[in-house]
């Protein structure tokens, strides 16, 4: 049997801070598909649009450089998550690759203190959900029975998974702090594209042979 768990639309309005609720809000189906909203590459960038224009967050960037945020990414979904992977990838001392990509995308030149506070808000936003992402695998192992065993291989599809910078190995330590260490270490999470519909296909497959 092939079931489709459609976790995108776990209502977790629960766990939800500020930020997610006002994306949630803001969106074309508000109340619906929560915990996409805080886990896929579609919305991330918008999380941290959201996040980094807040009252909270936006006083701590340089004048200028806030002043120019406000004026490029003021309108939703106007922050594109590929500068944030771009963002998290440069891990030189002064961010110097970061304040590149800034200036490609039309923002004023940024100080160091800019650049460290805007990729630390990208850290945050996608290690959350590389971790809301492993309590979701995490959980279908223990619905399948797997996590006493800790025996399990996982297809998983999109571009987060595959190109953004850390991702998988934040999701792979995510599952270690809920399932331990030995048991993680037996759980592999793979990419697998289209992983869903070539699994659906397979199981089809071996059914009417």
């Amino acid at each position: 049997m092939v079931i489709n768990t459609e976790w995108g639309n776990l209502d977790t309005e629960g766990v939800m801070n500020l930020y997610d609720a006002i994306v949630d809000l803001e969106s074309q189906n508000p109340t619906l598909q929560r915990f996409e909203k805080m886990i896929s590459g579609m919305y991330l960038g918008e999380l941290c649009r959201v996040s980094v224009l807040s009252p909270e967050v936006l006083p701590a960037f340089s004048s200028k450089f806030g002043k120019s945020l406000q004026a490029k990414y003021g309108v939703r979904l106007s922050l594109p998550t590929a500068l944030m992977a771009k963002i998290e990838a440069d891990t030189s001392p002064r961010l110097t690759a970061s304040a590149k990509a800034l200036e490609e995308a039309g923002l004023a030149a940024s100080s160091l203190r800019d650049r460290a506070l805007l990729r630390e808000a990208c850290v945050n936003i996608s290690t959350r959900a590389a971790r809301l992402s492993a309590i979701g695998v995490a959980s279908l192992l223990e619905q399948q029975g797997t996590l006493a065993t800790g025996e399990a291989t996982v297809a998983i599809d999109g571009t987060v998974f595959e190109c953004y910078p850390y991702f998988k190995e934040r999701m792979e330590f995510g599952v270690e702090m809920m399932m331990g260490k030995a048991r993680a270490s037996q759980i592999d999470l793979i990419l697998a594209k289209d992983g869903s519909g070539v699994g659906a296909a397979i199981i089809a497959a071996i059914a009417a042979v």
